[in-house]
């Protein structure tokens, strides 16, 4: 259940549930109870999700979904390097790999390999990015 309350000048969300606990705040109360909802929603498909749902989605389908649901509501030039940044996640093999197949050791394959090309600050914003789009339990702060 989502607890929504003021702190200071903010709006304050913090949702415990299956485990899970997440917290973000709002300047609108409305956005808080808005993101509260759907947030548990997720939380809650996240625990019914049947393993053959799992053979079926790629980690590209939801780098896409997450590219046109997601990125449109931050601000300014981040959408244009979040774009850039999953369409070059999107060229990469490990993209192909079903969610029921995708292990830690995969994801530290790819991470090493591109630590070789990129500086570390980068490669940790493509890491963030696959933890932000493969669900609400794993946000980077």
């Amino acid at each position: 259940m989502a607890s929504v309350h003021k702190s200071g000048k903010k709006w304050r969300v913090q949702i415990r549930k299956h485990g899970h606990s997440i917290t973000r705040s709002f300047t609108k109360k409305a956005d808080a109870t808005r993101w509260a909802m759907a947030e548990e929603s997720k939380l809650e498909l996240l625990r019914n999700r049947p393993e053959e749902v799992l053979k079926t989605i790629t980690l590209a389908d939801l780098l896409r979904r997450y590219q046109k649901e997601v990125t449109p509501t931050k601000r300014g030039s981040t959408i244009a390097r979040e774009n850039t940044r999953i369409n070059r996640l999107l060229r990469q093999p490990l993209t192909t790999t079903t969610l029921d197949r995708l292990t830690a050791g995969m994801i530290a394959t790819y991470r090493d390999q591109r630590m070789t090309q990129i500086k570390e600050g980068s490669c940790r914003h493509d890491l963030c990015l696959i933890s932000s789009a493969s669900g609400p339990e794993t946000y980077c702060r």
